[in-house]
This record gives C-alpha cells, sequence and structure tokens, in this order.
C-alpha cells in the first residue's frame, strides 16, 4: 500500500520573535485523499513560516465485508476489533493481489476485486445453538511470494450474539478471530517452519521474538504446548487463549501474541501491547472458569479449515493446498451464503487519526 501524504498549506501570520510551531485556528476537517493525490485545506492553520505538515498514512488496511444477517450493533463492535489490529500491524505492507471475480470462503462468496491488504468476509447465523461453538474463522487463500493471508471469513453464532453483546464480550471475541484469520493458527505457523513437533505431538511454537516475550512475561521455565491458542492454564486471560473469561474484567493483549504475527511476519506495533505477566501457577485463577459470575465464553474449536488456494499477484491459482485429514467441514452443504452487491471498497488511504 502507497504512503498517504496529506499536505496542508499553512496560511502566513507574523511572527515577532521565536517562531512557534504551526497552530489550528479553526476546526480542522476531515480529509479523504487516495493513493498518490494530495489535498490542500486552506484556513485551518497559522504559521509565521509557512512550514507544510505532512502526516503519513497506515500502511496496513483490513477490509470487512459484511453479509446482510450482520446487524449495525454487530458491525461496529467488529470495525472496533479491526481498527486495533489495523493499529498494532500499521507498518505492515503486503503486495496487492486482484482476484477479478467473485470467489467463495467457508460458505461466504464476493466479488473480489484488488486487495491491498487483507479481506475479511463476516456472517451471522446459527451455527449450533446457544452457548456451544460462539464463532469461528479462517483463511482461504494466501499469497505466493510471502505466505500471508489473502482471504479469510469467520462465522459468528447469531444465538450467542446477545450475550456478547451483553456481557461486552464481542469486540474481543472479533478481535481473537480476526487474528485467527490473519495467520494466528497452527496450521499457518507449520508452513512458516514455526512450529517444533515432536513425536508425542505436543507442538511448541518457536518464534523468536514471541519466546523472547514469553520469557520477558515470566515463562523462562515452562514447557507445554503453545499452539492455535496460547494454553488457558499458563496463560489465563490473554486475548488468545481458548476462553474469554470476564470475571476479572481484564483481557490484555500480551506482546507474546504480537510478536507472534511479528515473527509470521507482520510488521507489529508491540507498543499497544497490554501490560501483561504469565500468573504464578501455583496459584488457582480467581474466579476462572467458575459458574456463576460473568460469563466464559469457550473459542476452544474457533479455528476452521478448508483449502487453501495459493494466488500470485495477478489472482492466479498456482496450486490448491488440501484441508488436514479429519477437519470439521463447515458449512454443511446448502449453508451457502452470498454478499450481493458486494459493498463499494473502502478507501484504504483513508486518513485515520491515531
Amino acid at each position: 500500500m502507497k504512503r498517504l501524504v496529506v499536505v496542508l498549506l499553512l496560511a502566513f501570520a507574523a511572527c515577532e520573535s521565536q517562531e512557534p510551531p504551526p497552530a489550528a485556528c479553526g476546526p480542522i476537517p476531515q480529509v479523504t485523499v487516495n493513493a498518490g493525490e494530495t489535498a490542500t485545506v486552506t484556513g485551518c492553520f497559522d504559521d509565521p513560516s509557512g512550514d507544510t505538515l505532512v502526516y503519513p498514512g497506515p500502511l496496513f488496511d483490513l477490509e470487512i465485508a459484511f453479509t446482510s444477517s450482520v446487524s449495525s450493533t454487530v458491525r461496529s463492535h467488529v470495525r472496533d476489533a479491526r481498527d486495533e489490529w489495523e493499529a498494532v500491524l500499521e507498518d505492515t505492507e503486503l503486495d496487492e493481489v486482484t482476484i477479478d471475480e467473485e470467489r467463495s470462503c467457508l460458505g461466504i462468496s464476493r466479488y473480489v476485486g484488488t486487495v491491498d491488504d487483507h479481506l475479511i468476509l463476516v456472517h451471522v447465523d446459527s451455527i449450533d445453538g446457544e452457548g456451544g461453538w460462539l464463532a469461528y474463522a479462517g483463511y482461504c487463500y494466501r499469497r505466493l511470494a510471502d505466505d500471508s493471508p489473502v482471504l479469510s471469513a469467520t462465522w459468528i453464532d447469531s444465538a450467542d450474539v446477545e450475550r456478547m453483546l451483553d456481557e461486552d464480550a464481542l469486540v474481543p471475541v472479533a478481535f481473537h478471530e480476526l487474528a485467527h484469520a490473519l495467520g494466528f493458527s497452527g496450521r499457518h505457523w507449520g508452513r512458516l517452519a514455526l512450529l517444533d513437533e515432536d513425536e508425542d505431538y505436543d507442538p511448541h511454537f518457536e518464534g523468536e521474538l514471541a519466546i523472547e516475550a514469553f520469557d520477558e512475561a515470566g515463562g523462562e521455565d515452562y514447557d507445554g504446548e503453545k499452539v492455535n491458542h496460547w494454553r488457558e492454564s499458563v496463560f489465563r486471560d490473554e486475548i488468545m487463549t481458548p476462553f474469554i473469561n470476564l470475571e476479572n474484567d481484564e483481557l490484555p493483549i500480551s506482546a507474546i501474541t504480537l510478536q507472534a504475527m511479528a515473527d509470521a511476519g507482520y510488521e507489529v506495533d508491540v507498543s499497544r501491547a497490554d501490560d501483561y505477566e504469565l500468573p504464578d501457577p501455583t496459584v488457582p485463577p480467581p474466579g476462572a472458569l467458575a459458574k456463576g459470575g460473568r460469563a466464559v465464553f469457550d473459542l476452544s474449536n474457533d479455528v476452521v479449515w478448508g483449502p487453501v488456494t495459493v494466488l500470485d499477484a495477478d489472482g492466479r491459482i498456482i496450486r490448491v493446498i488440501p484441508p488436514p485429514p479429519g477437519s470439521v467441514r463447515w458449512p454443511p452443504p446448502g449453508r451457502e451464503v452470498r454478499i450481493e452487491p458486494p459493498a463499494p471498497p473502502r478507501n484504504p488511504q483513508r486518513l485515520r487519526p491515531r
């Protein structure tokens, strides 16, 4: 994605001594600029020397396409989660991929067009009733050049939406599912040689940056499973464990999670990580997974894999990788849904205040 530059031409003002920095002299309007263009805004700033202000725009764009089943409230919460991921991955620039036709991912189809950097299709529908499978996600297309996901999908169980909204859980659940859509999963890590699978099938994540962050959080002596989700007994309430536990009102996004994404090839702003230390394993977690109190949301089976199609930059299919043996097929036959007409493309170069 090309870096956005918005140039504001500043009005001249007299300065008797030392020049102060440019100052706003009125409300600053929202400015939308396409890649390669500039916008001129007058009457907004006073500056004695006539300097220009140059604002670099974010590189990473996570486009979301919703089916008609997704309410405006749910869309807002999913976008909030999207905004956080875009901020974390702001400096990531992936190659554009043009898919000039309709494609399907996990039973959701849409005309794709040019993807820069990632497109996720979101659908709300019945999965298995209240309290079971809350949501799931996975990617279906990836780039040939660097293995980065291009197109993914997530389903949210309509039977659980109101409960998640009532408990303020939908944003963290959406953040969690978007992580899987972007490649936070054992299958993707295995492709990138980030997993060590021993003969007893005890897979360990081997990304150097995530391991360093894990050790800094107090995990130097830990030996255990680290794949698809961080183990609940070790991480407790971290956002990428298999349970979203709202008992303590804290769901930290740890540097371990962000650095795992860096190990997978993303440019990560680790300063956006929350303060986090691994809990003492000898101390029982207060209220964790207990009945009563606030809800615990089970996401332990939320990564679904279908075939993964490898594309070159022109959208040509290079090969198709079948799902792992024993993978759950979702959706069942006859559950296909289509996004029609396609939503107008979201401007990837819009200026979003940070």
